[in-house]
């Protein structure tokens, strides 16, 4: 059970964040290695597309970034 004032993550699998609360796209090369949020395979000296996300309430905004590999952003955009 959660504890109250607690924010509770959402499950990995469950991209809301990702396609609702998008504030900016980024094209960029990741020069350190990194999991591409769509796939979780590795990304690395690799064209991506960074996406940023911020989620208001009450307190501070949480802005999270995720790292994509270009080609499957395309698609996932693609398919809606």
């Amino acid at each position: 059970m959660p504890i109250p004032g607690e924010v509770q993550q959402s499950p990995p699998s469950e991209d809301w964040s990702f396609k609702n609360r998008r504030i900016g796209v980024q094209h960029k090369t990741s020069l350190i290695p990194r999991r591409c949020f769509l796939t979780n395979k590795r990304i690395w000296f690799k064209k991506c597309v960074v996406v940023t996300t911020m989620i208001t309430g009450p307190g501070t905004p949480v802005i999270d970034t995720f790292w994509c590999d270009r080609n499957e952003f395309l698609l996932n955009e693609l398919r809606g």
